[in-house]
């Protein structure tokens, strides 16, 4: 977290996108500044403010839960109004200026290791919040909460989006109520070490499990398995409905095997097939058109672009058709596949 805070402030300085990431622009930056003359005047410091979302507010969030300070909604990266009374209280307690802002005095505090307790007899620390993840909480940490709850089996509507709303709360409560835990909706110590236990001791048995999302970019889909299509045809893939030229992307490293253009009376339009090495293959249709250089034995990575969402074939509104045939053969539901690498 002192990196992430630290890397944030130097992009802060810099105008550059706060992300706490090392990215080729702040790689290149730092290293410029690394190597520059010293100056005179060193940069004042910039500290997370009331309003600010980034990876530095969750570092100062943590530090002040590190130091025995309930913060309302946890390490959740917003600087709200419970960080500021957060700030207060730590502030009170050690007495600086309670004014809610972050300070050097207030940093310098919250940075420096905890004293050795004095001799007689031992105080009475204080609380720390048991309360790990809540509603209004979001990040990394809630999306790998989300997919913990999917592995297990939990039903997540919207999938791992790492924005913890209603549908997650919904999800947590069931599961701690199928680990008799109290059921408040919000992740707990308790809670957490339950769930991490059970995802881990889960073993992923969804076949034709992929790797990534198969649709970039903002999308929609349902579970329209078996559903009845024209001809008395049954539905055996998922529609991902997103907008025209939406970029498709590989769900496994394999070998392209089959790569069809649209015709007249076509069902899939242009439509490919992708093969992983274990045999099982995923069918893609639709198309507005392939990638450039996608060919029949083209090899790919988890990620590449091969094609972009469109029309073509037996369709009236863009939208990529996806199947997964596990072993080879018949295809099988897969909206348990892509509902658990989801990204809608």
């Amino acid at each position: 977290p002192a990196t992430t805070a630290a890397l944030s402030a130097f992009q802060t300085t810099r105008g550059f996108p706060v992300t706490g990431f090392l990215d080729a622009a702040t790689s290149a930056a730092l290293t410029l500044a690394a190597n520059a003359p010293a100056t005179p005047a060193p940069e004042a410091p910039v500290f997370p403010k009331l309003g600010d979302r980034s990876p530095a507010v969750a570092a100062l969030q943590l530090a002040l839960l590190n130091a025995g300070i309930a913060v309302r909604g946890g390490a959740d990266g917003i600087f709200g109004s419970g960080t500021v009374a957060a700030i207060r209280a730590y502030q009170a307690r050690s007495g600086l200026t309670a004014s809610g802002t972050i300070d050097q005095a207030t940093m310098t505090a919250l940075a420096a290791p905890a004293p050795a307790p004095a001799p007689g007899p031992a105080p009475v620390p204080a609380p720390v919040p048991d309360v790990v993840l809540a509603q209004g909480s979001s990040g990394t940490k809630v999306a790998d909460l989300q997919r913990m709850l999917i592995k297990i089996g939990i039903s997540l509507r919207g999938g791992a989006d790492g924005v913890y709303g209603p549908a997650t709360s919904t999800a947590v409560s069931a599961f701690q109520a199928q680990s008799n835990l109290t059921q408040t909706g919000a992740v707990d110590q308790a809670t957490f070490a339950s769930l991490t236990a059970a995802s881990t001791a889960v073993v992923v048995t969804v076949p034709g499990a992929i790797d990534v999302f198969p649709v970039s970019g903002k999308c929609w889909f349902g579970d329209t398995w078996q559903a009845p299509r024209s001809g008395g045809r049954l539905h055996e893939g998922v529609d991902i409905g997103a907008a025209r030229g939406v970029p498709v992307v590989a769900v496994v490293a394999g070998t392209i095997t089959r790569k069809s253009a649209d015709s007249p009376g076509s069902l899939g339009g242009n439509n490919l097939r992708l093969t992983a090495p274990s045999g099982a293959y995923y069918y893609y249709a639709h198309f507005d058109s392939f990638a450039e250089g996608i060919a029949i034995g083209s090899v790919v990575a988890a990620g590449d672009v091969i094609g972009y969402v469109g029309s073509t074939g037996n369709s009236t509104v863009p939208h990529l058709h996806f199947e997964v045939h596990p072993t080879g053969g018949p295809a099988v539901n897969p909206y348990p596949v892509v509902k658990a690498v989801s990204t809608c």
